[in-house]
């Protein structure tokens, strides 16, 4: 996928996007770990099985990614007293 990706960026001149990834399948089939990884944030990132999945490599690509301050929401932060967006 990488590779088709780099041709692709190349022969078209344009900028892709893609994510870096971190875990293959993060949720399980079932959610199973799910609990886990909302507990363990953002330190489950430097374990080793967290790391860039494709086509995150890409050398013709841009990939992001970032890490939060917080669990909160954008919209829990602005409006921190409104019970409709507690979860």
């Amino acid at each position: 996928m990488a590779q088709i990706l780099d041709t692709l960026a190349q022969e078209l001149d344009i900028l892709i996007v893609v994510s870096a990834g971190n875990y293959d399948n993060i949720f399980g089939t079932n959610g199973e770990n799910a609990d886990y990884f909302q507990h363990h944030y953002p330190h489950y990132l430097l374990e080793p099985e967290a790391r860039i999945l494709e086509p995150a490599t890409a050398v013709n690509v841009l990939t992001v990614g970032a890490l939060a301050q917080t669990a909160a929401s954008r919209v829990m932060i602005d409006h921190p007293d409104d019970q409709q967006f507690v979860v």
